[in-house]
């Protein structure tokens, strides 16, 4: 089984924006160029959270929602294939209730 370990605070310090259009360290990209390459390769991730002082709610919407609102992933594939590294557990569930709240049709 291939692990593969993302560390957020080497994309950026501070996330700070939800669309590439909008300016650097945004969500959108780190999913794009981080999170989904990483899943196509790797069966399961470790996504490192610490190190940065805080995420806005709709970057972390963008990063995580997008991938199963935009990449079309399954919450339960998520589930099973992506680990969260964070300090705080709220962190945590917060981007869990994003990734279930963009699956729009009800599967899981």
């Amino acid at each position: 089984m291939s692990i593969h370990i993302i560390r957020l605070a080497d994309y950026t310090k501070f996330p700070s924006l939800r669309y590439k259009a909008d300016g650097p360290s945004s969500g959108e990209q780190f999913r794009d160029d981080h999170i989904v390459p990483a899943l196509n390769l790797h069966y399961q991730i470790i996504i490192d959270l610490n190190g940065v002082p805080g995420y806005p709610t709709s970057w972390i919407e963008e990063a995580f929602g997008g991938l199963v609102r935009v990449n079309k992933f399954k919450v339960n594939d998520l589930r099973a294939r992506l680990l969260l590294d964070v300090a705080d557990r709220l962190q945590e569930a917060e981007i869990w209730l994003h990734i279930e709240g963009a699956d729009g049709d009800g599967s899981k």
